[in-house]
């Protein structure tokens, strides 16, 4: 079934996207591992520098955003601001603290001795619900990518435009091309593993 952007005040389809191809979806994992094998070696700093202008870009534009979201979730108004607010705030968060969250700790076991790093682990799928789109992705985004990972994200299927929103976002925020992909016609290394708008 091809996902559906559906204004939910009147019942009326605004999009409809297809499922990628197999061609399309092997591409996109592909793109996705090789963004990866960039990605994680940035550092803290130039993965900060990215999502500190996500994050700027999310709390300016708060009632541009939540007319999306209202339009596709049928969700009041200032829930949906208030869903942005705290998304952008969790993106500032970790941009403030993922250093010291992944830093290097001595243990200290009865017995011998013990150690714990962080590294990035690669490519991860993720499968979002619609309640909180905004949230769901922030809560995602923040963390991984300012631990080095890449996200492919297969969001749901009511809010399309939602994703697409949030690809457009991170790149309009610098991300590389191909750093992000959801469910766009576009690839952008987020793996692509939904759809492409039709025609």
């Amino acid at each position: 079934m091809a996902y559906q952007s559906i204004n939910r005040n009147v019942g009326k389809l605004q999009k409809g996207f297809e499922h990628l191809s197999n061609p399309q979806l092997d591409d996109a994992r592909v793109t996705a591992e090789s963004c990866f094998q960039t990605w994680k070696h940035k550092s803290y700093a130039e993965r900060a520098a990215i999502l500190t202008k996500a994050a700027a870009f999310l709390h300016a534009h708060v009632d541009d955003i939540t007319r999306l979201e209202t339009l596709e979730m049928g969700k009041r108004i200032a829930e949906a601001r208030g869903e942005l607010k705290f998304s952008g705030d969790i993106v500032d968060g970790y941009i403030k603290h993922a250093k010291a969250f992944l830093a290097p700790a001595q243990l200290h076991p009865q017995h011998g001795e013990a150690h714990m790093e962080s590294s990035s682990i690669d490519v991860l799928f993720c499968v979002e619900p619609l309640n909180f789109p905004y949230y769901q992705l922030a809560r995602l985004a923040g963390p991984q990518r300012m631990a080095g990972n890449v996200l492919a994200v297969k969001h749901a299927g009511c809010v399309p435009q939602y994703a697409i929103a949030f690809e457009k976002l991170l790149l309009d925020a610098g991300a590389p091309i191909r750093q992000q992909e959801t469910r766009s016609k576009r690839p952008y290394c987020r793996a692509g593993l939904s759809t492409r708008e039709r025609p």
